[in-house]
């Protein structure tokens, strides 16, 4: 697995993030930190409010279970039997935690359904983890915009003399932590959609075959974090 385009555009985006914070300086950087802190814990506490709305007062839900469905379906048909290690592989875009969370769940319902009811069951549980990540990150994005203008505020009505340079150095650091968050944050909410990309999609391809998937996409901290507190399990 090589560098391609798709880590050209984190290393650009991470050198752009230092000059960003060297720009902002440190005092900004800490309150934009802390919003990001902040906004990442209030969405853990408080995004099931979100995810209630998408799952009854829209049709998300039920647009996200179809899709998934329909692709369990294909799955299905490729397969001259039965095979649930089949159907596994057919989610392997997924990070590394989901698909361990899923293993336990096709296995689980493979065992305890019928193979009538076993695609619907399956697509429902898929389609609330998808929901729950969805509405996880619409809810952090709402609370950190609100708070990046409070901070912005509060910036502009006591504005600090001018930061020294090793102010400003300390302000492209956090500059540079922010933007990794972000980006954690990115592939999360990617996830469900390049799940269910097509194989042969190639800007799918390109970014699971990029370096920075390692570390952002198969392994990511937000993903694994939820899983392990079992929040996606429920």
């Amino acid at each position: 697995m090589g560098y391609n385009f798709v880590d050209m555009i984190i290393a650009v985006s991470l050198l752009a993030a230092f000059f960003y914070g060297f720009r902002r300086g440190l005092v900004m950087g800490l309150f934009e930190l802390a919003g990001l802190i902040l906004s990442f814990f209030v969405s853990y506490n408080y995004s099931y409010m979100m995810r209630d709305i998408l799952m009854s007062s829209t049709g998300t839900f039920g647009y996200v279970k179809e899709s998934v469905a329909e692709r369990l379906a294909q799955i299905f048909e490729s397969q001259s039997t039965v095979d649930v290690g089949g159907i596994f592989k057919g989610f392997d875009k997924l990070p590394f935690d989901i698909q361990k969370l899923l293993n336990d769940f096709i296995f689980k319902d493979a065992i305890n359904e019928a193979v009538t009811q076993y695609i619907d069951t399956l697509a429902d549980r898929i389609a609330t983890i998808f929901i729950f990540i969805i509405s996880f990150a619409i809810t952090f994005l709402i609370v950190y915009f609100i708070l990046m203008i409070v901070a912005n505020i509060l910036n502009t009505m006591f504005k600090a003399p001018i930061l020294s340079t090793f102010n400003k150095i300390f302000g492209g650091g956090l500059g540079i932590l922010k933007s990794v968050v972000m980006i954690y944050i990115i592939f999360a909410i990617a996830s469900p959609f390049i799940s269910m990309s097509k194989p042969d999609n190639s800007f799918t391809t390109m970014i699971l075959e990029s370096r920075s998937s390692e570390v952002f996409y198969e392994n990511n901290l937000i993903l694994n974090y939820l899983t392990y507190k079992g929040i996606l399990s429920q």
